[in-house]
């Protein structure tokens, strides 16, 4: 019934009610149908977002220069360019699908390029489980809330880039090792998810 902050309860009703206004509801619909006001609606909502991230899991590989107070304008405005700055072609495989091919079009990361992407991305976790931290789901800072969900959702978006330019790789070892037998795309599905284990 009383929910410790480290084992957050999400009641399904309430869960139903989040879930409805995502899937693209308006809160006055969604008031209609559940009988609340539209005030009850928006406080459900912002219980919910609250909950899910005190469950959320952020990890993040700590570095010092974190709490340094230039961090934002070193990490988050460091753009490292390629070494001659010359956007690599590649010629995809005849023999892939359409959809396999598109990896080839997307640019490989430098060395450089990728330890400036993997430091941003631990950096915007580390930012983010610092805010969350002061989210007190009994006196909510909508603003503090939406702070800390956008830097979540920046993290995911530059490992979502890491993920892009290395999927090309997962394809490659699979050709390699398999060709176009029969289980390549399971292979190809199997590496992608080994991929995303390893970036996180």
């Amino acid at each position: 019934l009383f929910a410790r902050d480290d084992q957050p309860i999400i009641p399904p009703e309430h869960q139903s009610i989040f879930d409805a206004v995502r899937a693209g509801k308006s809160i006055d619909d969604v008031a209609v149908l559940t009988g609340k006001t539209a005030e009850a609606i928006r406080d459900i909502l912002v219980e919910v977002r609250v909950r899910r991230l005190k469950a959320l899991p952020i990890h993040y590989i700590y570095n010092r220069e974190f709490e340094l107070p230039t961090a934002d304008e070193t990490i988050l405005t460091n753009v490292v360019a390629d070494e001659d700055g010359a956007v690599r072609q590649i010629r995809p495989p005849k023999d892939l699908p359409p959809y396999l091919q598109d990896l080839y079009r997307q640019p490989l990361l430098s060395p450089q390029q990728e330890k400036a992407h993997f430091r941003t991305y631990n950096y915007l976790k580390y930012k983010a489980e610092r805010m969350r931290q002061g989210v007190d789901p009994l006196n909510i800072s909508i603003e503090l809330l939406d702070k800390t969900e956008a830097l979540l959702a920046a993290a995911d978006r530059v490992k979502n880039d890491i993920l892009k330019a290395n999927l090309r790789l997962v394809v490659s070892i699979a050709r390699r090792h398999v060709g176009r037998a029969p289980q390549f795309f399971e292979i190809v599905s199997d590496g992608n998810l080994s991929l995303m284990r390893a970036v996180e």
